[in-house]
């Protein structure tokens, strides 16, 4: 199960996948960051190894959490 945590790893390409709003690990290994680009919001997965790379589907974990970060960040505007 993903859960939201602050940290961001090193791995990670902010410059080139953008800031995240929500980063998410799971206890595997597993990662997940949710940007916005271009006002749509996009699902990152990833690990330490791989890097990240963009998905078409979206794992429930991910839905609740940015669910939650717009039910919690009334103003936020993409």
């Amino acid at each position: 199960m993903y859960k939201v945590t602050n940290k961001i790893p090193r791995n990670y390409d902010t410059i080139r996948l953008g800031k995240p709003l929500i980063f998410m690990e799971d206890e595997y290994g597993g990662q997940s960051a949710i940007t916005v680009d271009d006002h749509c919001f996009v699902l990152f997965n990833g690990n330490e190894e791989d890097g990240f790379k963009t998905v078409k589907h979206w794992h429930q974990d991910a839905m609740f959490a940015l669910c939650d970060f717009l039910n919690n960040t009334q103003d936020f505007m993409p």
